[in-house]
C-alpha cells in the first residue's frame, strides 16, 4: 500500500483530494485483504431503522 502511495505523486493536487485518493486506496487494498482472507463486510445505515431492531443490530449475538 505504501508502495502505491508512493507512486501516486501528481504535483498539483489539493490536500482535501489527496487524503480521499488515499482513503479509496487503502479501502480497494481492504477489500481485497479481506476477499483473500474470506471475510466479507457490508455496512449498515443503523439509524434508520426501528429502535427495537436497531438494538437487535447492535446486540454481540446478531453476528454469531
Amino acid at each position: 500500500m505504501v508502495n502505491s502511495l508512493k507512486e501516486y505523486k501528481p504535483a498539483n493536487i489539493s490536500v482535501e483530494r489527496g487524503i480521499d485518493t488515499a482513503i479509496k486506496i487503502r479501502d480497494l487494498f481492504l477489500e481485497e485483504e479481506n476477499e483473500r482472507e474470506g471475510i466479507f463486510a457490508h455496512e449498515v445505515e443503523i439509524n434508520d431503522l426501528l429502535p427495537v431492531i436497531r438494538c437487535m443490530v447492535m446486540g454481540k449475538e446478531f453476528f454469531n
